[in-house]
């Protein structure tokens, strides 16, 4: 069993992201899309990790208007964290996850979304 944290990371340069269904409705705080709807494909995933016997968190960082320092905090007792970028927020993206690591080098970072799937 693993201890897994399924995040929607902070921004420290908008605070209107938010990855969703149609990657990313909302982008560094400009609309484009029609809708928004909840971080459907992250909950999908935390479940699918916790059905398999592994102790999962979901934290929507962004909802809870967390700071990067926040989330820092909640790293050392996890082996991995997941996060959904798109191919606007891909770069921030990479630098959560650089700092994560830095909080906890032995954390395993994957991400999921447009961007990796369509830039590998």
């Amino acid at each position: 069993m693993k201890n897994i944290l399924v995040l929607n990371p902070p921004s420290e340069t908008a605070k209107n992201i938010i990855r969703d269904l149609i990657y990313g409705c909302w982008c560094k705080g400009k609309r484009i899309g029609g809708t928004t709807s909840p971080p459907l494909n992250m909950l999908y995933i935390a479940t699918a990790l916790k059905q398999e016997g592994h102790n999962v968190r979901f934290l929507d960082a962004v909802a809870e208007g967390m700071a990067i320092e926040d989330v820092k905090k909640l790293v050392k007792g996890i082996d991995a964290v997941i996060i959904s970028t798109s191919s606007m927020s891909f770069m921030e993206d990479a630098l959560v996850l650089k700092q994560l690591k830095q909080a906890n080098p032995d954390l395993k970072t994957m991400i999921f979304g447009a961007h990796p799937t369509f830039m590998p």
